[in-house]
């Protein structure tokens, strides 16, 4: 449980989002073999809430960058025209 602690805290101070991606995956993982090991019943709950979370922040990422890429790709091609 140490090392959950130290993901969770480590949060805090990531800039990247891919690093924050990939500490929510350490986290998931994390928390999936504790609660395996406690044979806790909240185990489905709480996975599935945290699948749901991380693929909303991967799509939200994803957004950003196509809605960046569309917008240079248009500005680019009303520069050309001109």
């Amino acid at each position: 449980m140490f090392w959950l602690f130290i993901l969770l805290f480590s949060l805090m101070f990531k800039t990247n989002i891919l690093s924050i991606i990939l500490n929510f995956e350490m986290i998931m993982l994390f928390i999936f073999f504790n609660l395996y090991i406690m044979k806790s019943k909240i185990l489905l709950f709480m996975m599935i809430f945290l699948i749901v979370s991380e693929a909303v922040i991967g799509l939200v990422f994803c957004m950003k960058w196509a809605f960046i890429f569309n917008s240079l790709k248009i500005s680019l091609s009303l520069l050309s025209k001109l």
